[in-house]
């Protein structure tokens, strides 16, 4: 029969090895989504009917190019054509943009990155007590 506080040690070691490397990783990966978009370029756009069961939206890029996009599915209910709206693109790529405000990007990532690494730093103390008792 196993010893209970032996079993405890072994699954506290077990989430410290998750919560630490998964948490981790998935914080950079939040740190680095929102730095993908930071200080986006903002252009005026207007709401495109883009098909009969579509809208999109167009916009000047700083190339001088005129590009389009489709609106998100949640956003084509709060929007008409012919609306002007705010287009945010990356510095680097004036052809992608987005209507949906970016101060929000890699925010979910690193909230569950904490998470896990809050849980992994936790476990790892848990397993350190156990190792007492």
């Amino acid at each position: 029969m196993t010893d209970p506080i032996a079993a405890a040690g072994a699954i506290a070691e077990l989430f410290t090895w998750i919560g630490v490397i998964l948490g981790g990783i998935v914080l950079v990966a939040g740190f680095v989504r929102g730095a993908l978009m930071r200080n986006p370029r903002t252009h005026r756009g207007v709401v495109i009917d883009a098909d009969e069961h579509s809208v999109g939206f167009r916009w000047f890029g700083d190339d001088g190019d005129i590009h389009e996009a489709d609106a998100p599915p949640l956003r084509r209910r709060s929007v008409s054509v012919g609306d002007d709206i705010t287009v945010y693109t990356p510095r680097s790529r004036p052809d992608r943009g987005r209507i949906d405000p970016v101060d929000h990007l890699g925010r979910t990532l690193r909230v569950i990155g904490w998470v896990l690494l809050g849980i992994g730093l936790l476990a790892a103390v848990l397993s350190i007590v156990l190792l007492f008792l």
